[in-house]
């Protein structure tokens, strides 16, 4: 799996999974790993269709 260019965002407690989408294709910050204590937001710092331009 190949993750285009992000910033993960890290904080004691996590984060509220009513404000945040875990689906990661959405093109929004999402959460990843949700309910865990690796809990993180992964926040594209690269629209996903100029990504998927650039792959090809």
């Amino acid at each position: 799996m190949t993750t285009p260019p992000h910033l993960m965002l890290l904080l004691p407690g996590g984060f509220d999974s009513s404000k945040f989408t875990t689906d990661h294709m959405s093109g929004l910050p999402y959460i990843m790993w949700d309910g865990t204590p690796y809990e993180h937001l992964m926040i594209p710092v690269a629209d996903m269709n100029m990504q998927d331009k650039a792959m090809k």
